[in-house]
């Protein structure tokens, strides 16, 4: 019976995680290197569960989070917001956010963007998992433990996934066209005010009418993170294609055209900048590895025209000169 009650908890984590890893279609993770995010995240529960103890001098709220959840337990409005938009949203995805800073987030196996949101869930599943047991161990002796469970694998444990889906997409962008230092903190800051969200939602009777709708939106949202990662994807078969062929970097001066040497930022003759060329067929979107190219090699669409548009942003590159858009570089296909 204790096996039981402690890997209980541990299953609708467990087949979460399955149902997330299984979304990624063209370079799946190591599973080691996921299970031992997942594992991180479970460790991440303590330091979260130090901190909660600590902000609970000031709000009371631990007993009435359990009670508000199951019984519809009243709560002033004041209280349930500073508790879920200043204690458990920043609290919780802080430490999920470290558990997978420490070591997915740097290793060499997190080469897509669709990764970040992989991992991001293996995190928020085994800090899941680990509030999972908390929580049913303690309302045991109330005899509740199955219905928190099933409630809990229900509704926090996919909710999990979806709070930190948004810094996973943070993670994740990093791998998809210029570095940008305030993506990643403000997903960070994005996941803490929706996870905060949810729970006023769950506790507060005033705001519990806006419960579905936003986790409707936060269905919506996870799914175009997930469809964006596997847009993006270099691994994707159709942004394989366009890989440059062998003796050639993928490199050229927007300026000239001319072909530039792989860590150049510049062109060495005409100091242009330096940005990868990847242009898409105008009728089918399929990504065209010669600005040279008169014919799409998948459709077979005229490209000599001035419809021919960057990949990435849109624009119509009307220069026949061009070999990456001016704008953006035209550096991953949007198709």
């Amino acid at each position: 019976m204790i096996v039981l009650a402690l890997l209980g908890p541990l299953v609708p984590g467990l087949l979460w995680l399955w149902f997330f890893y299984t979304r990624d279609r063209y370079e799946p993770e190591p599973k080691k290197v996921v299970l031992l995010t997942f594992a991180l995240g479970g460790l991440a529960a303590g330091p979260a569960v130090v901190l909660e103890l600590v902000a609970e001098g000031l709000f009371p709220f631990r007993e009435r989070l359990t009670g508000g959840t199951l019984f519809g337990g009243s709560i002033p409005p004041g209280t349930v917001a500073a508790l879920c938009f200043l204690v458990i949203g920043p609290i919780e995805e802080a430490c999920k956010f470290g558990a997978t800073a420490i070591y997915a987030a740097r290793h060499r196996a997190l080469d897509e963007p669709l990764d970040g949101v992989i991992y991001a869930s293996a995190a928020a599943l085994g800090f899941a998992s680990v509030e999972n047991m908390l929580y049913v161990g303690s309302a045991a002796g109330a005899d509740v433990g199955a219905l928190l469970l099933l409630v809990r694998g229900l509704l926090a444990v996919p909710g999990h996934v979806m709070f930190s889906a948004f810094w996973g997409y943070g993670l994740g962008a990093r791998r998809v066209g210029p570095p940008r230092g305030w993506r990643l903190p403000a997903t960070v800051l994005a996941a803490a005010l929706v996870h905060g969200a949810w729970d006023f939602t769950l506790l507060s009777e005033e705001a519990r009418i806006l419960f579905l709708p936003l986790a409707a939106a936060l269905v919506w949202t996870t799914v175009r993170f997930v469809r964006w990662g596997r847009r993006n994807s270099p691994f994707r078969p159709s942004l394989a294609a366009a890989r440059p062929v062998p003796g050639t970097t993928g490199l050229r001066c927007i300026r000239c055209g001319r072909t530039a040497g792989i860590g150049d930022r510049h062109c060495t003759a005409c100091g242009g900048r330096v940005l990868p060329a990847v242009l898409a067929c105008p009728a089918c979107r399929a990504p065209l590895v010669e600005r040279s190219d008169r014919f799409c090699g998948c459709c077979g669409a005229a490209s000599n025209d001035a419809a021919m548009r960057c990949a990435r942003c849109g624009t119509v590159l009307s220069d026949p000169g061009l070999e990456a858009c001016p704008g953006c570089g035209g550096g991953a296909p949007a198709g």
